[in-house]
Parts: structure tokens; C-alpha cells; sequence
């Protein structure tokens, strides 16, 4: 790993048995998830991340195996490892500003364009992971204990960041403070359920057509097809807000 700032040598048997020795710990633990972080992307780690894949491969029940960071991360280097996990990571950290979230919908399209949604995966399927949705009550980057604070995307913002990670299928994974989760967070974004439903069960997601700009933004055709029924969403993503 040229890049990273510890690795593993699984060359050797002595890194074999060590690393072995932690995931025997962890799925006698019954431990469920696990993320291998600082292996992808521009820290790729072919070697340790198909052998932790070989270690959880026979392990029942299975265990999600996710990947982590990915910083400078293609739809070309994703297609050597979608087989041995479940997720990875394919932005580096985003956090609540609408200047990150917006570049997602060119990774989220060619990601799909290169059919590694839903694409074969560790006893099942794998899926590419935008990252967290940073909403409701939050810090800032790299504090421990705060101060805190609401999120800085607005309402339409982050209708618009859920919107996009469900049509995408990309995992739900909130990033907030969880005890502190009001109502409207809850139940009108990260649970709402038609979103839940369209990341559950279309298939076949992309973008319909080449976007086209606008002096005010971009208009974006996203296709679904949900229970044999093809829709067509128009979104129109503007440069300062987003809205669906």
C-alpha cells in the first residue's frame, strides 16, 4: 500500500495468522458488519482485501464485508474486487455541503453505466456507497465530543441527497446523531418510505439520457424500472441548491 499509512503483509504466513486470528474473534463476537478501511481507491490493497474475503466467504451467517475509503476510486478498479465484498466506497469523505453532494450524480451515473449495481458480490451481490447522508444533528469533521450543530444542507437539499442515494441503490447509511433524530428527519427522509421502496426494488437504474445545461443548472432523465414498469424521473440539479 504506497499510499497508506499501516498495512498487512498477507504474503506471509505469519499475516495470514494474524489476520485470520481478528475475524475469528469477530464472528465469535457475532459481529455482522465489517469495513476494511484504507484499502481502496488510492491505497488499493488487492492482496489483504481477498483474504479477508476468503475468511468470511464460508462464515454463516454471512457477514457484510464493506470497503473503505475510496478516494480517486474507477468504475475499472471496482470491477476487480465487487466480487469479494459487498460495498465500497467510491468518494472520499463527503460531509453537509451541497458542493460535495452535487458531484455525486456523475459518480452515481457511471457507476450504473458500468452495471456494478447490484453487481455480483461476497455470497450475494455488492454495491457501490456514496457515503453517509449527513443529516439532523451533526459535528463538524474530525470532532470527538463537538460543539454540534444542525446540518447545513437545507430541507430541499436533503430530499434531494436521499433522492438521489435510493435511485443510485447505493447504501442507506445515516450519519448522524441518532439520539438526537427529530421527527421530520426520521420519517421524511431517512425512512420515508417510497424512497426505501425504490432503492429496494428497481432495477436496472440510469441515467436516461445525457444531461444538458442550462444557465441556471442541469436537467437529468434517471430511468427505473419497478416491477416491470420503466419510469422516467426528470431531475434538475441547480448549482447552488438541489431539487427533484
Amino acid at each position: 500500500m504506497s499510499n497508506g499509512f499501516m498495512a498487512l503483509n498477507v504474503t506471509s504466513g505469519a499475516g495470514k495468522a494474524f489476520l485470520r486470528s481478528i475475524y475469528e474473534l469477530y464472528i465469535s463476537w457475532g459481529v455482522d458488519f465489517v469495513k476494511l478501511d484504507c484499502v481502496f481507491g488510492e491505497d488499493l490493497d488487492f492482496e489483504e482485501i481477498t483474504y479477508v474475503s476468503q475468511i468470511l466467504k464460508d462464515h454463516k451467517p454471512s457477514i457484510v464485508f464493506s470497503l473503505s475509503p475510496g478516494v480517486s476510486a474507477t468504475p475499472n478498479m471496482a470491477k476487480t474486487i465487487n466480487g469479494l465484498v459487498n460495498m465500497y466506497r467510491v468518494t472520499g469523505d463527503d460531509w453537509d455541503q451541497w458542493s460535495q453532494v452535487v458531484t455525486h450524480f456523475d459518480v452515481a451515473r457511471d457507476y450504473a453505466a458500468a452495471k456494478l449495481t447490484g453487481a455480483q458480490g461476497l455470497n450475494g451481490y455488492s454495491w457501490p456507497d456514496l457515503d453517509m447522508l449527513p443529516f439532523g444533528w451533526l459535528t463538524d469533521p474530525a470532532a470527538k465530543e463537538g460543539p454540534h450543530r444542525s446540518t447545513n444542507l437545507n430541507l430541499v437539499e436533503q430530499q434531494t441527497q436521499i433522492t438521489l442515494w435510493c435511485m443510485a441503490k447505493s447504501p442507506i447509511m445515516y450519519g448522524g446523531d441518532l439520539r438526537n433524530l427529530d421527527s421530520w428527519t426520521k420519517d421524511g427522509v431517512i425512512t420515508n418510505p417510497t424512497l426505501l421502496f425504490i432503492n429496494s426494488n428497481s432495477t436496472d437504474n440510469t441515467e436516461a439520457c445525457e444531461p444538458f445545461l442550462l444557465f441556471f443548472g442541469r436537467i437529468l432523465y434517471i430511468q427505473l424500472i419497478i416491477q416491470g414498469n420503466k419510469i422516467v424521473i426528470l431531475y434538475k440539479s441547480l448549482f447552488s441548491t438541489g431539487h427533484s
